[in-house]
């Protein structure tokens, strides 16, 4: 039994009505009323949940219940009826289309992931610069020459002049007792 059942059936001896009362006033059978009041799976009734529904309301109204439990009461029989028909379970096709819907995911993020690395690499590549190699003339080769040995003459005057000035201080030392 639910507690929507539960609560009808408390409302109804609450206000001292009896099955075969609440029957007449309605235009139902006592056995419709024990059958909303006491049935233990709803859906064993083989009554369209449409129908399930418009009996209840009556039912609920007919006690003088408020409008919102009303709308609970209804919700919660589509509830009911959403979990008992195949609608509310998943089947194996389902948890397959999940499954390659979460691989079609991993692999355009894999893809994408690519694609950035290789833009990534690609502007890495035409942000460096190559400079030509210079091209000398005739004129320029023979000034870079000219200042090599120049600077080659100035580095043996140099060696020289230091050997010298090391060899005469030899000499200094040695003559000293």
């Amino acid at each position: 039994m639910y507690s929507f059942q539960q609560q009808l059936k408390q409302l109804r001896e609450k206000q001292k009505l009896t099955v075969e009362v609440i029957a007449t006033k309605m235009s139902f059978t006592a056995q419709t009323i024990h059958m909303l009041e006491d049935s233990e799976d709803l859906f064993s009734l083989n009554l369209p949940t449409q129908s399930l529904k418009n009996y209840y309301r009556k039912y609920a109204e007919c006690l003088g219940m408020q409008e919102r439990k009303i709308i609970n009461i209804l919700n919660y029989i589509d509830y009911l009826d959403y979990k008992h028909s195949s609608r509310g379970k998943m089947k194996v096709f389902d948890y397959i289309n999940r499954l390659a819907i979460l691989i079609l995911i991993g692999f355009l993020a894999y893809t994408v992931y690519g694609l950035y690395l290789q833009e990534k690499a690609n502007a890495l590549k035409q942000s460096v610069i190559t400079l030509p190699s210079p091209t000398t003339t005739a004129q320029q080769q023979k000034v870079t020459a000219n200042l090599t040995t120049d600077q080659s003459t100035q580095s043996d005057e140099l060696t020289q002049t230091t050997n010298n000035d090391h060899a005469s201080d030899n000499t200094a030392i040695n003559s000293n007792p």
